[in-house]
């Protein structure tokens, strides 16, 4: 049948793409459509680089690693009109950019533990804990081997927390299942004392571990109001006064006195804050540490009376079993610690 209308042939604009890296090639194919009563007989790309190197010059295909290119596609078709074969050219040039696939952004498996962990308190009708950079970098330097490192400004009360190492560490959910494993930590998850909650992941002795620990930090008050030196000389604060001060309130509550281990008052002593297990005191499971000091540290009376003001729930948890009580001077000043500890077989 005669025909005196060409068909239309339509070459197709190929389009932007990504690849996974810079060394992973894309093939580039012509793309087009045939219209009615016309034959294919070529198709063929020319394609250079954008600053006009060459990469192939006619080509049914090509690969091309991720640039910018200049890229000519080329169909050959005939098709009948009049009873005569007639062939035609068409070309379409364009330009073309094969990108590279921006990695998405890596989510910080500390955030993921800590927004986790948080979520399991708060379904528990719990206030959720808040973050502290100053607690971030005290257990960050911790975590790195650091030693003595000052507690964070408002902090009373400081949890030895838990650790998570191995090839886990990278998954938040199995860190948190692991982490929950340990029983001393579900209690300090769930008690209403600590305010704040501190995560961060560091490589210690080659093995990369997730750090949690928690802390009670007060937020920052009024200054005090100035009250006139009293003319009584108080008695002198000992340890062990304090250690009987508390034990006694103890045995009001119907609990047994708490025993003293002479490697638990050491590590109280330090501050009572490592979360390295390998630097606990042997047979230690978990410990909770608290400090009074100043002017409310000025007598063991006040120092207990200090400990009830703020709350010390601990003191009256039947799963602690060792009782320490240390007392330093800084500048003049006392500074107090008490450590509550679970030991295996303290005795």
């Amino acid at each position: 049948m005669k025909s005196s209308v060409a068909p239309v042939v339509t070459i197709n604009v190929l389009p932007n793409s990504t690849a996974a890296n810079k060394t992973t090639k894309r093939l580039l194919r012509p793309s087009y459509k045939i219209g009615k009563g016309a034959t294919l007989v070529s198709t063929r790309l020319a394609v250079r680089t954008a600053a006009g190197k060459v990469i192939t010059p006619s080509a049914t295909s090509v690969n091309v690693l991720p640039g910018s290119y200049r890229v000519t596609t080329t169909i050959r078709y005939t098709y009948k009109q009049n009873g005569k074969t007639v062939a035609k050219t068409v070309s379409k040039a364009q330009n073309l950019v094969i990108g590279v696939v921006k990695p998405a952004p890596v989510k910080s498996v500390d955030a993921d533990v800590f927004n986790r962990l948080n979520a399991l308190r708060v379904n528990k009708g719990l206030p959720a804990f808040k973050a502290s950079p100053a607690f971030e970098a005290f257990l960050t330097a911790e975590a790195s081997g650091v030693r003595n490192v000052p507690w964070p400004t408002g902090a009373d009360r400081l949890s030895t927390g838990g650790a998570v190492g191995g090839s886990y560490v990278g998954i938040a959910k199995i860190v948190v299942d692991l982490l929950l494993d340990q029983s001393w930590l579900r209690a300090d998850l769930y008690d209403p004392d600590y305010n704040t909650l501190s995560v961060v992941t560091r490589t210690t002795k080659g093995e990369k571990y997730v750090f949690v620990s928690f802390a009670r930090i007060a937020a920052p008050g009024p200054a005090p109001v100035p009250v006139p030196v009293s003319t009584v000389k108080p008695s002198p604060l000992t340890a062990a006064d304090v250690f009987s001060r508390l034990n006694a309130l103890r045995l009001k509550k119907g609990l047994s006195a708490l025993p003293s281990v002479p490697a638990f008052n050491t590590y109280v002593a330090a501050g009572g804050s490592s979360i390295d297990p390998m630097e606990w005191p042997t047979r230690m499971r978990s410990s909770t540490t608290t400090g009074v000091e100043g002017s409310s540290a000025g007598s063991a009376a006040s120092v207990v009376s200090q400990l009830l003001d703020r709350g010390f729930p601990q003191l009256y948890d039947p799963s602690y079993n060792v009782l320490s009580v240390t007392v330093s001077s800084v500048n003049g000043e006392n500074k107090i610690y008490v450590g509550l500890g679970r030991f295996t077989d303290p005795v």
